[in-house]
């Protein structure tokens, strides 16, 4: 599959003409719409066995110089949707459900079914201020996670999971008979400690860690030596 441009796309032979007349439509739509703002069109397209071209998807991003907004027109419902043209992967510290909610902060404007300057003007408002405000909260994450990594740094950490670009981290420090764990993911981080005594299941080692007398150089090496 490539990405062209409109004007190259309409300059292929289609493996239908179904798809010829879809591609003149969307060079409708893709006029009407620069009437009220600049506009990109992009056309992904497959090369068939036959030399003929396969129409994928038709994609109109509206210039902005914060983020990209995409527009698309649903034959069936008769409405064009909007969504900001950005990967949510370079936001490493949010999941999706962190974006819903982040969402949940601005009115989203509502449905339309035909376009004019206003409702373009308020979806790109819209998508510009969500996205905005997901940076922001990824930007904070992604200091506490720095700041916590930070006070790792001379220990003996055990890594199990080091990712930067992803911003997932899972670790374990074990010192004195203490096991210390933590994970990292989606700038949540979760920590955890246990007792890592290493010792026979019997009542020996019953009664003396109850009665927090293992002593590691010697009474615990001197109950495993005798198992």
């Amino acid at each position: 599959m490539q990405v062209i441009s409109l004007q190259s796309a309409l300059k292929l032979t289609f493996d239908n003409e179904y798809q010829r007349k879809n591609l003149v439509k969307d060079k409708a739509l893709f006029d009407y719409i620069n009437t009220f703002h600049k506009c990109e069109c992009n056309v992904s397209v497959s090369e068939r066995e036959n030399g003929t071209y396969w129409l994928e998807h038709t994609k109109f991003v509206l210039d902005n110089d914060v983020i990209g907004v995409v527009i698309r027109y649903d034959e069936y419902r008769k409405k064009y949707s909007f969504y900001g043209n950005w990967d949510q992967r370079i936001l490493k510290n949010l999941s999706s459900y962190q974006v819903s909610e982040i969402k949940k902060q601005f009115t989203e404007p509502r449905g339309v079914g035909k376009l004019n300057k206003k409702k373009i003007a308020d979806w790109i408002k819209y998508e510009q201020d969500v996205y905005l405000a997901c940076k922001k909260k990824n930007e904070e994450l992604d200091d506490k996670v720095g700041n916590f990594l930070k006070t790792l740094a001379g220990q003996n950490v055990k890594w199990i999971t080091q990712n930067e670009q992803t911003g997932e981290y899972k670790g374990e420090i074990v010192k004195n008979g203490i096991e210390y764990k933590f994970n990292i993911e989606n700038g949540c981080i979760s920590q955890k400690m246990e007792i890592y005594f290493q010792v026979p299941n019997n009542l020996e080692s019953f009664l003396l860690l109850s009665d927090n007398k293992i002593n590691r150089k010697n009474k615990l090496e001197r109950i495993l030596k005798n198992s």
